[in-house]
């Protein structure tokens, strides 16, 4: 549905899925074992630093600077145990309750809802709204023809394939908490209004709308840099017979020869040439793709209603929807 997104269910997928974990818990660990080790090598100094015959080598034979060597001296009234000291009328049992009763993080049930809720987020940011081709060389009214079939294929996707996936990750996850302050069959819509649930939709649609602002703007800086790299030419007409074309890395040895992305047809009519694409309609049709990825992601529905459909919203009802990015926003003008 959204160019480039990974097959999840294919194993290949899988491969390549645990292959970039696999790299990543590596690179964790070379940064940690780093870290240790520079802290290692800083407590054997210092500890070298004590001895002032051993501070005087140290600094002639390094070619130090005696500030460059000196021991870190900790701030004034540091800890050495890591503790502070707490007021002795801390309620700190009323604390502690009044946080575990306003919080749904302490259920088992919504961490998993939310990590589902992410996955699926992850997962739609691995794709575009744009099928931008890399070596065919196309007309403009195919190109936009390409174009907007994938853009509607993106907005079909996101909101109705992304919404019931959602929607498959919350209810069943939830399903067997029964009464209280997670119950989806709660009948009463004033408690419904303070309860956890409430707040655990809320952070599904700001999930959501986060996603959306980050996969409209990907995508908006690709096709952009798309449209400056393959209208990266110099074309120099010096008459009827030759004309020069360069573009970056042209002049090298051995240049790799850059495809142009439109083909133009030189036609003649009542004894005048002219293109049969006129030069103004690649612009005009750029920029309308632009504001059309853009509007394909609004009016894309919350999860709130589709989760708490028995009793909340009529059927006939299209809101409420989750924010995207609008035409007039100033890092998108």
């Amino acid at each position: 549905p959204l160019a480039g997104e990974a097959s999840r269910g294919g194993p290949g997928g899988a491969r390549e899925e645990v292959a970039d974990t696999r790299e990543k818990q590596e690179g964790l660990v070379r940064e940690l074992r780093l870290d240790w080790g520079r802290a290692m090598n800083r407590m054997m100094v210092e500890s070298r630093l004590e001895d002032p015959e051993v501070a005087r080598l140290m600094l002639n034979s390094l070619q130090l600077q005696q500030k460059d060597v000196r021991r870190a001296i900790p701030p004034p009234n540091a800890v050495g145990n890591a503790l502070v000291p707490i007021p002795t009328d801390y309620q700190y049992p009323a604390k502690y309750k009044g946080f575990t009763f306003n919080t749904y993080y302490n259920e088992p049930k919504v961490i998993a809802a939310l990590t589902g809720v992410r996955a699926e987020c992850m997962a739609v940011l691995r794709g575009s709204i744009f099928n931008l081709p890399k070596t065919r060389t196309m007309t403009l009214a195919d190109f936009e023809t390409m174009q907007l079939q994938q853009i509607e294929r993106a907005s079909t996707f996101l909101k109705t394939t992304w919404k019931d996936s959602l929607k498959k990750v919350i209810a069943p996850t939830l399903a067997g908490v029964g009464k209280g302050w997670l119950n989806l069959n709660e009948p009463s819509k004033e408690i419904y209004e303070i309860s956890k649930l409430k707040r655990l939709l809320l952070t599904v649609k700001y999930m959501m709308e986060d996603t959306l602002h980050t996969l409209v703007r990907q995508s908006l800086r690709q096709y952009v840099e798309f449209l400056e790299d393959v209208c990266d030419f110099t074309v120099e007409i010096h008459n009827m017979t030759t004309v020069a074309v360069s573009y970056p890395g042209s002049d090298r040895p051995n240049p790799v020869e850059k495809t142009p992305l439109f083909t133009v047809e030189l036609v003649e009519k009542d004894g005048e040439f002219s293109y049969n694409t006129p030069p103004a309609k690649f612009q005009e049709t750029a920029l309308a793709l632009f504001d059309k990825a853009i509007l394909c992601t609004h009016e894309i529905p919350q999860l709130e209603k589709y989760v708490m459909e028995h009793y909340f919203w009529r059927a006939e009802s299209k809101g409420p929807f989750v924010d995207s990015v609008l035409l007039d926003e100033p890092d998108v003008v």
